[in-house]
């Protein structure tokens, strides 16, 4: 399961906000807030959430495992 609050902490470090990141990944905001608050992401998403934000493994692993 997803850590929500340690993912959304990761975005905000990074200046962005909810809506940013979203254009980041190349989806909207609504796509993003269902996948929040079902804390359901595809191994695509995950992918794409560490490119788009950089993430070190450690960050990755607390974030995803």
């Amino acid at each position: 399961m997803v850590n929500t609050d340690k993912l959304m902490g990761a975005v905000f470090a990074r200046g962005l906000n909810k809506s940013k990141f979203a254009q980041k990944l190349g989806r909207n905001g609504s796509w993003l807030s269902e996948r929040l608050r079902k804390r359901n992401f595809t191994i695509g998403d995950a992918d794409a959430i560490v490119e788009a934000l950089n993430l070190s493994k450690a960050e990755a692993t607390d974030i995803f495992f």
